[in-house]
Formats: C-alpha cells, structure tokens, sequence
C-alpha cells in the first residue's frame, strides 16, 4: 500500500500522468463517478486511492475541494496503517 501511495504522490508532485484511455471520463463527469463509488469503498488502500484520485480530480476546478479529498485520502491512510 505504501509502494502504491509513494508512486501516486511521486506522478502527482512531478505533474506527470499516465495516458487516459479512450472512452474514460473527464472533468466534472469523472469527479461525479468517483463520487457515487466513495460511500462503497471499503476503508482500505482502495478507498485511500480514490480520494487520491478525487483530489487530483478537483484541483484544476476547485482547488478547496481538491485539498479537503486530499487530507480525508491522508487520515484514511493513516488510520488503515
């Protein structure tokens, strides 16, 4: 779980993302799908990733939103830890 945060917040610092694929949601319609998949997420690495996403997601729109994802995806790291 660790190896899989450091690399996400290694692509995140460095502003490098991976290609989209074809087809894959964007702006406020991929942050709406994140959305109705966060009160499933279990609390464990997938939930922590989600949130990662979310505010990497929000950021460009609302950057508030973007850091407030940010710190739940941080506290959910630690309490899973």
């Amino acid at each position: 779980m660790r190896h899989a945060l450091f690399v996400l917040l290694t692509f995140s610092c460095l502003g490098i993302t991976p290609p989209k694929a074809v087809g894959q949601k964007q702006g406020q319609a991929r942050i709406d799908s994140l959305l109705l998949e966060l009160p499933r997420a279990s609390e464990d690495t997938n939930k922590v990733l989600l949130l990662a996403t979310l505010s990497y997601n929000y950021y460009p729109i609302n950057p508030d939103e973007g850091i407030k994802y940010g710190n739940e995806g941080l506290g959910a790291c630690r309490r899973s830890t």
